[in-house]
């Protein structure tokens, strides 16, 4: 199976219609990556994982889609759907981590990223994963709205009351008065 990423240009005016996608890699053998115009005036950018071993190439590919997001620059919330992932190797673990860390994309995750949803399975392992993330979002945004879930559902509810949130603060950095 043909792995490449959707190669699509820079657009500081980015806007997705709900429910319109813009995919930017349709299958990397393990993940999707697609950004998605909701309702609540924000896009939510999709990493969703597949039952599939990491190989180091799809791995690499579904960063530099991530990475082709970023450079969007567009403010997005992120929502890792790590509920069929198979349990990634150390190697793996550093790739990401290293990508992340990354002089471009460091800033651009923080700068861009502004609320993050992690979906994982209601099982000991999901639970792993949910105390891992949460550990890393305490060290490293703490500010930044964030939550675990196990649903469509809950990730919905999730996304929609952490925009609302993100927006809002915005609107009273921009003007200094609170909205509700």
């Amino acid at each position: 199976m043909a792995t490449a990423a959707v190669q699509v240009q820079a657009d500081d005016h980015l806007q997705l219609a709900p429910d319109e996608v813009r995919s930017y890699l349709d299958d990397a053998g393990f993940a999707s990556v697609y950004l998605k115009g909701t309702e609540y005036g924000m896009p939510v950018m999709f990493l969703q994982a597949a039952d599939a071993e990491i190989t180091d190439q799809a791995l690499n590919t579904a960063l530099a889609s991530m990475g082709a997001v970023l450079r969007e620059k567009v403010d997005f919330a992120l929502c890792y759907d790590l509920r069929d992932l198979r349990t990634p190797s150390m190697h793996n673990s550093s790739t990401i981590i290293k990508w992340m860390n990354d002089d471009e994309m460091s800033p651009l995750l923080s700068q861009h990223a502004l609320v993050t949803c992690v979906m994982v399975q209601n099982s000991f392992a999901g639970m792993a994963v949910s105390g891992c993330t949460y550990v890393i979002q305490k060290l490293c945004s703490a500010a930044k709205p964030m939550a675990v879930v196990y649903t469509e559902e809950e990730r919905d509810n999730f996304l929609r009351e952490a925009i609302k949130q993100v927006k809002a603060r915005r609107a009273q950095d921009a003007t200094g008065e609170i909205k509700e």
